[in-house]
C-alpha cells in the first residue's frame, strides 16, 4: 500500500526557518566510491515510483513531482555549487539540496545522522580538509529539525531502535548558495551496506518530501 504525507519542507514549525515557497528539492547520490549512498538511493527508488529525467553533466537523474534524483559518480566532498549547476543545466531552481552519503565514526555504532554543511570553526585562510570554503556555512535545509523529529520516530516505529539517530554540527563541504544538508549512514562497512539502514533513510525522504511510496517496514514490506 502506497502511503503519502503532506509536504513539509516550505513550511515553518517550532523554531525551523521557512523555506522557499518555489523550486525543486534536489537529492544527490554518490555512486561508486559511497557504498551507503548507493545503499540508500536504492532503496528510494524501490519505494517511490520515478519517471526517468535527463541526463544532467553526463550522469542521470529521475523525477518524482517535484523531487530530482541526480545519480553522480563519486564522492561529492569537492564538487560546489551542484544547486546552481543543476539551474544551469535544467533551467529548473533548487529550493534545497540533500546528499545522501556514508558516516564514518570510530565507535562503529549503527546510526543515521543530520547535519548541515561548512566550515565555520576555519580562518579564512586555512584550506578545508573535507571541502566547501573555509570560515563560511551553507545556510541549513528549511525543517531539518523537523526532520530529525520524523527520524526518531520513524525508527521506532520501525522497532530498529538499534540505530542510533544523531543531528550533528556543521561540518564540511560542498559549498551550496542555496539551503542543503547531509543524511548520513554509518559507521563502518556493514552498516553502509544495512537495508535496514538504508531503507529507514528511503522512508525518511519520501514521507517529509511528501511522496508517494510503499513502506518496507510495513506488514508487506520488503523488511517484513
Amino acid at each position: 500500500m502506497k502511503q503519502k504525507r503532506t509536504e513539509r519542507t516550505g513550511n515553518a514549525r517550532d523554531g525551523d526557518a521557512p523555506g522557499p515557497a518555489s523550486g525543486i528539492t534536489l537529492i544527490v547520490i554518490s555512486a561508486g566510491e559511497d557504498e551507503a549512498s548507493e545503499n540508500i538511493g536504492g532503496w528510494l527508488r524501490a519505494i517511490v515510483d520515478w519517471e526517468e529525467g535527463p541526463e544532467v553533466e553526463g550522469v542521470p537523474s529521475w523525477r518524482c513531482a517535484d523531487v530530482r534524483l541526480w545519480w553522480r559518480w563519486g564522492r561529492q566532498l569537492q564538487e560546489d555549487c551542484l544547486d546552481d549547476r543543476w539551474e544551469e543545466e535544467t533551467g529548473e531552481k533548487v529550493k534545497q539540496t540533500i546528499h545522501l552519503t556514508r558516516h564514518t565514526s570510530k565507535n562503529c555504532v549503527p546510526m543515521v545522522t543530520i547535519h548541515a554543511f561548512g566550515n565555520p570553526q576555519l580562518l579564512w585562510d586555512e584550506d578545508p580538509p573535507e571541502g566547501g570554503t573555509a570560515g563560511l556555512a551553507v545556510p541549513p535545509a528549511p525543517g531539518m529539525a523537523q526532520w530529525y523529529r520524523a527520524l526518531v520516530r520513524l525508527a521506532r516505529e520501525a522497532e530498529i531502535q538499534e540505530w542510533e539517530t544523531h543531528l550533528e554540527a556543521t561540518h564540511r563541504g560542498p559549498w551550496h548558495e542555496g539551503p542543503a544538508m547531509a543524511i548520513e549512514l554509518g559507521s563502518n562497512e556493514e552498516h553502509w551496506r544495512s537495508g535496514e539502514g538504508g531503507a529507514l533513510i528511503a522512508l525518511l525522504v519520501a514521507e517529509e518530501l511528501g511522496l508517494e511510496h510503499r513502506n518496507p517496514f510495513g506488514e508487506r514490506g520488503a523488511l517484513r
